[in-house]
């Protein structure tokens, strides 16, 4: 039903003054609100608390008379389900292993007993002490621990540059180096207001787009993103992730009304790249097939400010007259996170305002690395192009030795030749020649947990497990594809800590 008729029934009603909703409709027909980003209530700050709340009902519903519930002569209920005689494993993964883990934080019910999560998109607070080494390859505190915002932000800006440094990468291909070149013209742009720089002299471009797509790969990578990442990275693009992930959690973190087109940027169906009403179909069938990130399900981003008229996002015109991607968004967004604008100015005015609001929202989403001494298992891809290894779990499991010190039960497990997104292996060219899937880890962990939690089976030190792609010919996926994780690792696999100084070294094998 519609929002007027469910009146305080509704979950979500973007606009709820009649004459506004009017006046938007009119001057943005057919945009669609998204309830992550546009209910202003910074959801990811009750991830947590949710995940607690949902422990809370099922042990609520456990103890009904028709199930569990043992009533007595006076028609009282007793429970008869514990947390004392049941185990709880938080798990899940991905953002559902964040919240997770940050419900073990802030556990203090003694609701759960072990956490087992896999790739999950942490924020650890810095800590200056920690250094990360892979090899002969460092990251200190300043280029680990990033947020999410912050590292997506980041991407967006140069990552659409850097897809050209990968033209192997299995969809590098079509759009993004087809007719429209929006590559070549993102590094064109970059260049033009000085974020390219390594190829200019007296301000003449000596470089070409190859040339200029290395230097942002580089940029990137002297980010704390891996280099065993860069091939996964243009299949993503090519789904417009970073985008998609700038835009939405922007508008959440500084709890955005839909009216406010956050750096010109909405969302709406399409046809032929101009907005247009979303069929009212695949309008029905959203609540179970959309992911609640645009683009999907037929919703596209859409530039609200393309020279011309307003465009899907990807194709749409600069104020010069370029098809870049809309770097300028980008550049909006990054600045939201930054402060300043793409020259280093301090921002001024509403946009001044807006950073101010996204920052103070994402400033409440750190992990403080203390669970509690609770036994947990993290499992993370080496080549996972999503949530960054340095940026979350790698730092996540430094920072929790830290807090934690010998009482900690946390093991973190790294797993070569894995990525974020399982479901790419099948379906895209490259990806089943070079990655094992993740989740068949996660399934072990949860099962180690399992054993430790009843059975008093210690885990396994934390370790790099080493996989080997099947390459080609692809064949079935053997045991010696996916080795299991070892209970007894070799020390040359062994995740270690080392104190040099006043720093704590993270030593991840290569």
């Amino acid at each position: 039903v519609s929002a007027d008729i469910a009146e305080d029934k509704s979950h979500f009603t973007a606009i709820d003054d009649p004459d506004k909703l009017e006046a938007f409709n009119s001057a943005y027909p057919d945009r669609i609100a998204v309830k992550h980003a546009h209910s202003q209530q910074n959801p990811e700050l009750d991830w947590g608390r949710n995940v607690l709340q949902s422990i809370e009902f099922a042990f609520y519903v456990l103890n009904l008379a028709e199930n569990f519930g043992e009533p007595d002569s006076k028609g009282r209920v007793r429970r008869t389900i514990t947390p004392e005689n049941t185990i709880v494993i938080a798990s899940s993964i991905s953002n559902g292993g964040t919240a997770s883990v940050r419900a073990a934080e802030q556990d203090n019910k003694g609701f759960i007993d072990g956490v087992a999560v896999s790739e999950p998109n942490l924020s650890p607070k810095v800590n200056k002490r920690l250094v990360i080494q892979q090899g002969d390859r460092q990251w200190a505190s300043d280029r680990h621990s990033k947020l999410l915002y912050d590292y997506y932000s980041f991407l967006n800006v140069f990552q659409t540059c850097a897809d050209l440094a990968q033209p192997d990468a299995s969809l590098n291909t079509g759009i993004i180096f087809g007719a429209f070149g929006l590559a070549e013209n993102r590094c064109a742009s970059l260049a033009e207001i000085d974020l390219l720089t390594k190829f200019k002299e007296d301000g003449v471009t000596l470089t070409t787009p190859a040339e200029r797509a290395l230097e942002a790969q580089q940029i990137i990578n002297d980010y704390g993103i891996l280099e065993e990442q860069n091939w996964v990275q243009p299949t993503q693009e090519f789904f417009e992730f970073n985008e998609a992930i700038a835009v939405t959690y922007a508008n959440a973190a500084g709890k955005f009304n839909v009216m406010d087109n956050l750096c010109g940027v909405s969302f709406a169906g399409t046809v032929s790249f101009m907005p247009a009403p979303l069929a009212t179909d695949l309008l029905a069938q959203l609540f179970g097939v959309f992911s609640g990130v645009p683009p999907g399900s037929g919703i596209q981003l859409i530039n609200n400010l393309s020279l011309g008229g307003e465009l899907q996002n990807r194709f749409s015109v600069s104020s010069e007259g370029v098809q870049d991607q809309n770097l300028a968004a980008a550049l909006c967004y990054r600045s939201l996170f930054t402060g300043t604008d793409e020259f280093g100015d301090r921002l001024r005015d509403e946009v001044r305002q807006n950073s101010q609001r996204v920052k103070k929202g994402l400033s409440r989403l750190r992990y403080s690395g203390n669970l509690k001494r609770i036994p947990a298992i993290i499992v993370h891809g080496r080549n996972d192009g999503v949530v960054p290894p340095n940026h979350s779990s790698r730092a996540y499991y430094g920072l929790n030795q830290i807090v934690e010190g010998k009482k900690s039960n946390l093991r973190y497990y790294e797993v070569t030749n894995a990525n974020h997104l399982d479901a790419f292996i099948p379906f895209f060219v490259g990806f089943q020649e070079r990655f094992i899937p993740l989740h068949y880890y996660f399934d072990q962990a949860v099962s180690l947990m399992y054993d430790h939690l009843k059975n008093g089976t210690p885990l396994p030190s934390s370790q790099v497990v080493r996989t080997v792609p099947r390459g080609e010919p692809i064949g079935d996926i053997t045991l010696v594809n996916v080795p299991p994780i070892d209970q007894n690792p070799a020390e040359a696999d062994k995740i270690t800590l080392v104190k040099v100084k006043e720093k704590v070294i993270l030593n991840i094998p290569e």
